[in-house]
């Protein structure tokens, strides 16, 4: 036999060996049962809704605020895993050493350097504010990230949580989440209507009492993107456990407090209520 003939046997085992490893590589993947992870988001209950009125608010100071029309949209929903591993390209904001904390509470993180990362990733946030983004199309789904935007009513009635969508995560520990506010495209899910294309978030307002000597109108719209960023409990999904439901909760009672509407701007007001709305959501497991 000569030696090409015995190399070409060789090869040709070597390959056979090869498909058979990827065959076998493939039918077990495609049996391995998923981790899924559903996200559900209830209802605002608080203040109550009043129909065809819309929700008043009493602010700690002293303003009766009337939220006759107003919606956000949830552009960017996605659970982090506690070590960090993912594309880091996809996370322009994060790093290893922060964490995936949530920046507004620096004293949490575990050291001082953290720390410090921390308070500078937050004034660049605010400064990320004061300049508006454009509107661009569906964020990229992934494993741990959830094509969005979806439109969420401020007036819809409090119920049941209603889900979004799923995730089919990787098996790792999990302890933070994303909740981000960005701008609707035509594909939104949940809109209503043509002028919510391109808008983050929009508010119809009637305020009174307080420093004002007449009810004052506003309406406030935003095309800019405002991140949120969550702790939650680890979580551990693999052999032992392959389903779980993240539930979201927007707390509303306090979404004008702090806002001087008879000195303050537009862009204040609208500031602030973005820092009032981040801080009254609430994530957990279930």
């Amino acid at each position: 036999m000569s030696d090409r003939t015995s190399l070409l046997r060789r090869a040709s085992a070597f390959l056979v060996l090869g498909v058979s490893a990827w065959g076998l590589a493939v039918a077990c993947s495609t049996t391995e049962p998923g981790i899924t992870v559903t996200l559900a988001l209830s209802p605002v209950e608080q203040p109550s809704l009043e129909p065809e009125v819309g929700r008043r608010f009493e602010t700690d100071l002293g303003y009766q605020v009337h939220l006759r029309e107003g919606f956000v949209v949830l552009e960017h929903l996605e659970v982090y895993r506690c070590d960090g591993a993912g594309n880091p390209d996809d996370h322009p904001h994060h790093g290893h050493s922060l964490g995936f904390h949530t920046v507004k509470d620096a004293s949490r993180f575990v050291s001082r350097d953290a720390a410090r990362l921390a308070v500078k990733d937050a004034a660049a946030r605010f400064s990320a504010w004061l300049a508006p983004k454009p509107a661009f199309a569906h964020s990229t789904g992934t494993a741990e990230r959830l094509a969005a935007p979806i439109v969420v009513d401020l007036l819809s009635p409090s119920g049941a949580p209603w889900e979004l969508g799923e995730l089919a995560l990787r098996p790792g520990a999990y302890c933070a989440f994303q909740h981000s506010l960005g701008p609707a495209d035509a594909d939104a899910e949940r809109l209503t209507a043509p002028s919510q294309v391109g808008q983050s978030l929009w508010l119809s307002l009637e305020v009174s009492g307080g420093g004002l000597s007449e009810p004052l109108l506003l309406e406030l719209g935003s095309d800019e993107v405002f991140e949120g960023f969550y702790d939650l409990p680890r979580l551990e999904l693999g052999e032992d456990r392959r389903e779980a439901m993240i539930h979201i909760v927007h707390h509303g009672e306090h979404w004008f407090d702090h806002i001087d509407f008879a000195e303050s701007t537009s862009d204040r007001v609208l500031q602030r209520f973005w820092r009032n709305f981040r801080d009254s959501v609430e994530v957990m497991w279930h």
